[in-house]
C-alpha cells in the first residue's frame, strides 16, 4: 500500500494557492528545484498529473482541483484537531469561543450574543471584528466558530457553511436635530433631502429603493456605504439622513444627537449567525446557533 505523503500533499495545496513554484517556494521557505521535485514525486504517486504548465505558471486541472477539495478537509481537519487537543477535556479546561462580528451589526446585539455564551456555560469568549469575506474565511479556516452579520454565507455545492437568521430589525430614518422639522410629513418630507443609502450591492438598499418608489418619494441620494460607522458620522455631522436598523442607534437618538424621523414600514434587516460543520463541534457554539435569537 502506498501511503501519502502529507507534506507533498501540503506542498501541493501551497502551490496551487499561490499559482508559481517560484511563489510557493518563498511561502513555504524551500528551494524551488526541491519543491518541484517534491510536487513531481506526489504526482507520481497519485498516477496523474496536477496541474497544466505554461511556461512560468501553473494552471491546476480538473483532476488537481479533486485533490485540493481533499487537501483542503485534510488540512481543515487537522486544524480542528489541533483546536480540540488545546482546549482538552471540558471538565479540565475552559471552553474557548471565538467570534467574528461584523461591524455593523449593532453592539447590544453582539452583548446578547456573548451574554447567552456565558449562560450556556464557563467559557472564553473572544470577539473580533471585519469585512463579511476576512470573517466567513477565518470560519472556514476554523480559526472562528461563529459569524455574526447581516448577511447569510453564500449558497454553494459542498459548502460547510451553514446559517440561521437570528432575528430582524426594523429600519429608521434619522438625521441631524435640524432635520427633526421633517417629521411631521414623514414620508413626504424626504422628498429632495440628502440622503445616504447602503451599499448599493446590498438587500437592505434594494428594499429601500423599492419603498421610496411605492411612494413616489425622490430623495437626493449623494451616497451609499457598506459602512455603519461611516453612515452615523455623515448623519451626525448634518451631511444627510440615514436608513439604519434602529438598534443600531437607539443610544445616539436617545442622547439627542440624532432624531428619528420615522419608521420605514415593512423594510428590516436581518440578522444572521453562520458556523461551519465540524466533526467535533464546540458545545456552545453549537447551542447558539440551534437556539439563540436577539431581544
Amino acid at each position: 500500500m502506498n501511503w501519502l505523503n502529507y507534506h507533498h500533499l501540503y506542498y501541493f495545496y501551497t502551490i496551487a494557492q499561490e499559482g508559481t513554484i517560484a511563489k510557493a517556494s518563498k511561502r513555504l521557505r524551500i528551494g524551488q528545484p526541491a519543491l518541484s521535485t517534491q510536487l513531481k514525486q506526489l504526482e507520481s504517486s497519485l498516477g496523474h498529473p496536477l496541474f497544466i504548465r505554461e511556461q512560468q505558471r501553473l494552471i491546476i486541472n480538473p483532476f488537481g482541483r479533486q485533490v485540493m477539495e481533499y487537501a483542503t478537509e485534510i488540512f481543515r481537519l487537522g486544524r480542528e484537531l489541533q483546536e480540540f487537543a488545546k482546549e482538552g477535556p471540558d471538565d479540565v479546561q475552559r471552553v474557548t469561543l471565538q467570534i467574528g462580528a461584523l461591524d455593523s451589526v449593532p453592539k447590544d446585539i453582539v452583548h446578547q450574543l456573548v451574554t447567552r455564551a456565558y449562560e450556556i456555560k464557563d467559557c472564553y469568549v473572544s470577539v473580533v471584528e471585519a469585512g463579511v469575506e476576512d470573517l466567513l474565511n477565518e470560519l472556514k479556516q476554523h480559526r472562528l466558530h461563529l459569524v455574526i452579520a447581516n448577511t447569510p454565507a453564500p449558497i454553494a455545492p459542498r459548502s460547510q457553511f451553514y446559517s440561521r437568521s437570528i432575528g430582524e430589525m426594523p429600519v429608521i430614518v434619522c438625521g441631524a436635530p435640524k432635520f427633526a422639522k421633517l417629521k411631521k410629513k414623514f414620508p413626504d418630507s424626504l422628498n429632495g433631502v440628502p440622503f445616504i443609502i447602503p451599499s448599493r450591492h446590498s438587500k437592505l438598499s434594494f428594499d429601500i429603493a423599492q419603498y421610496f418608489e411605492a411612494r413616489a418619494l425622490k430623495p437626493r441620494i449623494i451616497g451609499d456605504s457598506m459602512e455603519s460607522e461611516l453612515d452615523k458620522r455623515l448623519a451626525l455631522s448634518g451631511h444627510a439622513l440615514i436608513a439604519i436598523a434602529e438598534q443600531s442607534v437607539k443610544r445616539i437618538i436617545d442622547d439627542g444627537a440624532l432624531v428619528k424621523l420615522g419608521l420605514l414600514e415593512g423594510v428590516s434587516e436581518h440578522v444572521w449567525l453562520t458556523a461551519v460543520r465540524r466533526h467535533v463541534p464546540n458545545p456552545v457554539a453549537a447551542e447558539l446557533i440551534q437556539s439563540f435569537t436577539i431581544r
